[in-house]
């Protein structure tokens, strides 16, 4: 039993035999799903799959952005529904989950700042990698300031006052 280990070993150490075992697991685990892009990153596991044109960003298995159509519903209510409450929002922070949608959305509004701040610098990495004419125009607005820090340590540090504070996070998985 443990020279069949050692071969096996030895064989996925030795060869392409881990990147064999990587791919076929990632198919299984995405299975029926076209799989653009997995990587790891100290935050977590990121993929894009693609069905037609649409791409589909996951961050730990949840899904985070979908573009270029995003979720129009979810993204119209998250983010017009705060904005209509203040009578003249100027300065916004959104944390987490601004691209393939909620910054367009705000754009839409005349705010003279958005702060977009994304703890993982590989979610934007893989965005613009993966990039369409709606996140192309999100993340080059000249009114949206790119930040890649925790959340809440960036609004512990910074001297700036917000009218609206827009947080994407998702609900805590199992």
């Amino acid at each position: 039993m443990s020279v069949i280990f050692l071969v096996l070993f030895g064989f996925a150490l030795f060869t392409n035999g881990a990147n064999c075992i990587q791919r076929s697991s990632i198919n299984e685990q995405w299975h029926g799903q076209n799989v653009l892009h997995y990587q790891n990153s100290i935050y977590g596991n990121v993929v894009v799959t693609t069905r037609e044109e649409q791409f589909t960003f996951f961050s730990d298995g949840v899904p985070i952005i979908t573009t270029p159509i995003p979720d129009i519903t979810f993204v119209e209510e998250f983010v017009h529904l705060p904005m209509l409450y203040h009578p003249a929002p100027m300065e916004v922070l959104i944390i987490s989950g601004g691209a393939g949608g909620i910054i367009n959305e705000v754009l839409k509004h005349p705010v003279e700042r958005i702060d977009y701040v994304e703890l993982d610098p590989l979610i934007l990495e893989v965005v613009k990698r993966y990039s369409t004419p709606l996140t192309d125009m999100e993340l080059s607005s000249s009114r949206v300031d790119i930040h890649h820090q925790d959340g809440r340590y960036f609004i512990s540090q910074t001297i700036n006052r917000y009218d609206l504070i827009l947080i994407g996070l998702s609900n805590p998985q199992d």
